[in-house]
């Protein structure tokens, strides 16, 4: 089977992650990570919901990965 590129964007509580990376069969060779701390989940606990500022933080870095 021939390689391919693949790309993945984790986006968790307190950052986004991303990793570009060769995938043959079951290798999977990183090309590329990086990764920037949003703190999506900032007072989350106390309110029970995603604040704006933290969301528009994820959705910027999001849009630059």
């Amino acid at each position: 089977m021939q390689s391919t590129r693949r790309a993945v964007i984790d986006v968790g509580t307190n950052s986004v992650k991303l990793l570009v990376a060769e995938v043959d069969d079951d290798l999977v060779c990183p090309l590329w990570e990086h990764g920037q701390q949003t703190r999506l989940g900032e007072n989350f606990y106390a309110t029970h919901r995603l604040q704006l500022p933290s969301i528009l933080r994820t959705a910027r870095a999001v849009q630059s990965s």
